[in-house]
């Protein structure tokens, strides 16, 4: 599969769907590929649709070809997994009523803390070589992709003994974010029942070389 990027459009007032079709079709004749057209593939937001089916009006009216948005429209199954995944995290309670939201939150509280202190950094280095990790900086979530959710709970649930003894060295900056014994199971289960979905996502992405924004590094 090849990705070569023919054009990254500046974009101007609302993003109606009339407006991003021809800002699309302006492109295809500049390349002179408006017969080539196959599909387009793109998340789920309602101008998207509006754009297919703007863009088969201007190729009928504009080159008299016939494309169908409704044969021709995909909508991208890795978006679809992101959307119902995140969903699945905003409203995972458990039968106490606790959210896994607030796991989330302790775990990025810490990263965050690790991140910005020098001295927190090179505890959390001397806590995981005595305990034969290799330390590494927790990544941390961004809102728009599950998976990166997904991958600072992995490097965290890898180096959960690490920072239960930095939280215990370190009470003074870090017991309100200390994760129980019962959130650190949670966060075991969840990264298995989630599995799926990463490779998932990750085969239908196609995507080996290029950064994604899940793993861009977080400006505070």
């Amino acid at each position: 599969m090849h990705q070569p990027l023919l054009a990254f459009e500046q974009l101007q007032g609302h993003h109606t769907g009339d407006y991003l079709a021809n800002i699309v079709i302006r492109v295809l004749e500049e390349f002179d590929i408006a017969e080539k057209l196959f599909c387009i593939t793109s998340d789920n937001a309602g101008n998207n649709g509006t754009l297919v089916r703007a863009l088969e009006d201007l190729l009928m009216e504009r080159h008299d070809i016939y494309w169908d948005h409704q044969k021709h429209y995909i909508r991208c199954i890795a978006h679809i997994i992101n959307i119902l995944v995140d969903h699945f995290f905003r409203n995972l309670v458990d039968d106490d009523g606790m959210t896994f939201l607030s796991t989330l939150i302790k775990i990025r509280a810490i990263a965050k803390a690790i991140r910005k202190s020098t001295v927190l950094w090179e505890a959390f280095c001397k806590c995981c070589r005595d305990y034969d990790l290799n330390p590494m900086t927790i990544p941390l979530d961004c809102g728009p992709r599950w998976s990166s959710k997904y991958l600072m709970l992995q490097i965290a649930v890898y180096l959960r003994r690490a920072i239960h003894r930095l939280v215990d060295d370190h009470p003074r900056h870090l017991e309100a974010f200390r994760l129980t014994n019962y959130e650190w199971e949670l966060a075991e289960i969840l990264l298995v029942f989630l599995m799926p979905f990463k490779r998932c996502t990750k085969r239908f992405e196609c995507n080996n070389e290029n950064p994604e924004i899940g793993t861009v590094p977080v400006l505070e």
